[in-house]
């Protein structure tokens, strides 16, 4: 099982979240969206930080919420769309902007201005072969290609592409908790998915 697909991507700001990690007797990957749970096998992987283990270990121990949970297998996913940033690709191609040369700001005169060209971002859509041009991971989509999807599952919205990966898991369940994170079980292990807005 490919536990990287659980995890932030590069440019998240919390390294800790990049790869997956140890919590005591469990290996860990999460996003802050979503966290998957399994027993630590392999112990190949770091141990996570303190304070964020402490927080992962009260989270799984939560109670479940009551009521059946559903098998994921008999939820019908509708058909993903594609990022409206990046168009499915995952990726963009920026290069500095050539207003504020990149820094997203610029002083005119006493007076610092957001660049209106690249609204503060310093950045700017670019062809491949354009000075300055690099590929980056799109932020909105976080490099998944997709758009932002909600699936009601019991009165409760939870993300598409959340609902794909674990409907890859086997035997995989979920139990929507309102606006508590959502709880799965799957034949190896366990987690949680936290609920989204429509």
């Amino acid at each position: 099982m490919d536990l990287n697909s659980f995890c932030a991507r590069q440019h998240d700001p919390r390294p800790h979240l990049h790869t997956p990690m140890r919590v005591g007797n469990l290996v860990v990957a999460t996003n802050g969206h979503i966290l998957i749970a399994l027993p630590d096998m392999v112990s190949e992987f770091p141990e996570a930080p303190a304070e964020f283990g402490t927080k992962v270990t009260s989270m799984l121990a939560q109670e479940a919420p009551a009521g059946e949970p559903v098998p994921l297998a008999t939820i019908d996913l509708p058909e993903r769309t594609d990022c409206p940033d990046c168009g499915g690709d995952g990726f963009l191609i920026l290069a500095p902007c050539p207003e504020c040369e990149g820094k997203g700001d610029f002083w005119h005169g006493t007076n610092l201005y957001e660049c209106k060209e690249c609204f503060g971002n310093g950045t700017v859509p670019a062809a491949i072969g354009d000075p300055g041009a690099k590929r980056e991971i799109c932020v909105l989509c976080d490099g998944d290609g997709a758009g932002h999807q909600a699936v009601e599952v019991n009165g409760v919205l939870l993300q598409r592409r959340y609902l794909a990966l674990l409907k890859a898991l086997p035997g995989c369940t979920v139990a929507p908790n309102g606006d508590m994170a959502a709880h799965f079980r799957f034949d190896a292990g366990h987690g949680l998915l936290m609920p989204c807005r429509r």
